[in-house]
């Protein structure tokens, strides 16, 4: 999920949930190899360039601090088996967990590991969804080989988040990176994960084995994993039709033609994605270069009537077929910590559907019809292949 920053205008759209489809008149309880086809993601095995929806990739065989209960949504324990905070929330101490092995022999998962994950997100390179947040580590502390401490620079509310499945901090084997640097890591990354990596081909393919002794007891019903690449829907449909695939990542559009062939649609247990326009150049921060006065949504009208012209409803029901909700603040739902009742209650009487009410915002604000143009980027992530339509 990306994570919004505070200083971004957004206009949110839709939340929907992640869906794949599963051939259910396959024998999964036959196959060796379980090939999921996915849309595609920025491909490297260096997390800390990678943007957090790209990590389907790692998900696998690399673990993360703390995890994310998939049905209620809250954080537990994985690779720290407890943590505190200061009254002031600077200060996170993490409590890790003894005896996790690294795959390929690397030895036991300590304090340092973090410490060297840490430092990765700190380099020039870093374009990872949370390096920023990272880089907010005033001083990174280890107590002993099982507790570290992150003293940051500013309070970190949301630092459980950043350091859970949710977030992007993948824990690697330092003994692996000083035995054999750079070049070794991305040939074979040692993670701890059920799973450890096999290969890669780039634009094709990653593959990982099932690990037989996973610390935790997981035990994965495949002994072996892919995730292939097909960036055309019409390509992951036909895979999935003629047996060449178990899983893929569809559009909506093109459901209800796997269903009528059997398939079954797999959704999250809540939702777990959503859809949101970013606005930039608005950066209000003391000398930096790429804040731009002359933008038109630099005024809050104009803002507003970039929402009020949105027909979320419409969306929802035709692109999504009914299978999402609004999204009243970006990133935001009901089940999270934090959540403000009032955001959905007063939502329609600022930001409804009312393109004469836009029109008028703009008119107010000196714009005439036509007179702002916007150009968008979008792309596509795992999950996500309603967003070009969008």
């Amino acid at each position: 999920m990306h994570r919004p920053s505070r200083l971004s205008r957004t206009v949110p759209l839709a939340l929907a949930l992640g869906l794949i489809l599963l051939g259910t008149s396959l024998a999964l309880a036959n196959v060796r190899r379980l090939v999921f086809v996915s849309a595609g993601f920025n491909e490297s095995n260096r997390f800390w360039t990678i943007d957090r929806p790209a990590h389907l990739q790692f998900d696998p065989f690399l673990e993360t601090l703390l995890d994310v209960d998939p049905e209620t949504g809250a954080t537990t324990p994985r690779l720290a088996e407890s943590w505190q905070v200061s009254p002031d929330l600077k200060e996170w101490t993490f409590v890790l967990r003894k005896g996790v092995q690294f795959h390929f022999g690397y030895g036991e998962f300590t304090a340092r590991d973090v410490v060297h994950a840490h430092s990765l997100m700190l380099r020039p390179e870093a374009t990872a969804t949370l390096a920023g947040f990272w880089r907010g580590v005033e001083e990174l502390k280890v107590l002993d080989d099982y507790r570290v401490v992150f003293r940051m620079k500013r309070p970190a509310a949301t630092m459980l988040y950043a350091a859970s499945r949710a977030g992007d901090l993948r824990i690697i084997s330092k003994a692996q990176w000083d035995k054999e640097g750079l070049e070794g890591f991305e040939k074979r990354p040692a993670g701890t994960g059920s799973y450890r990596y096999v290969e890669r081909k780039l634009g094709q393919s990653v593959a990982y084995e099932r690990v037989e002794n996973h610390w935790r007891g997981e035990k994965p019903a495949f002994p072996e994993l892919e995730i292939r690449i097909a960036r055309e829907d019409a390509t992951r449909l036909a895979a999935l039709m003629n047996g060449e695939a178990h899983i893929v990542d569809l559009p909506r559009e093109l459901q209800p033609e796997a269903l009528a062939k059997g398939m079954q649609v797999l959704s999250s247990k809540l939702a777990t994605d959503w859809l949101s326009v970013y606005f930039g150049g608005q950066f209000y921060l003391p000398g930096d270069t790429k804040f731009q006065a002359d933008l038109p949504w630099r005024d809050k009208r104009v803002r507003q009537a970039m929402n009020l012209a949105v027909n979320r409803k419409e969306l929802i029901d035709t692109i999504f077929r009914g299978k999402g909700s609004t999204m009243y603040v970006s990133g935001y739902q009901p089940y999270l910590e934090g959540w403000n009742p009032a955001w959905a209650e007063r939502f329609d009487s600022l930001y409804g559907y009312d393109p004469a009410r836009a029109r008028a915002l703009l008119k107010e604000a000196g714009y005439a019809p036509g007179s702002i143009q916007v150009k968008l980027l979008s792309y596509t992530s795992p999950g996500e292949a309603e967003h070009p339509q969008v």
